[in-house]
């Protein structure tokens, strides 16, 4: 039995249709920033970086720590720590 209450599945083809309507939605120009703190919010940090990569100029964080997990993650993004280093 887990220890945890409840449990998220995080539909990835889900996520990409959303970045591409927000692509559509707001146009070439601006840049997206995918915010993937606490671990994506508690849906896998890394990997949700992973699938947004292609859609996203950068990712925000909000540590340092969550910084280095994700830059090991998606290596060519830049990320912004949201909070005082």
């Amino acid at each position: 039995m887990s220890p945890h209450r409840c449990r998220a599945e995080v539909d990835h083809a889900a996520l990409r249709y959303n970045a591409v309507a927000i692509r559509h939605a707001i146009g070439d120009k601006p840049g997206i920033i995918a915010v993937v703190k606490a671990d994506g919010y508690g849906h896998g940090g890394p990997e949700v970086a992973k699938t947004l990569a292609p859609y996203a100029e950068q990712f925000g964080v909000a540590t340092l720590d969550e910084a280095r997990t994700v830059r090991a993650a998606v290596s060519q993004k830049d990320i912004l720590i949201l909070s005082p280093c």
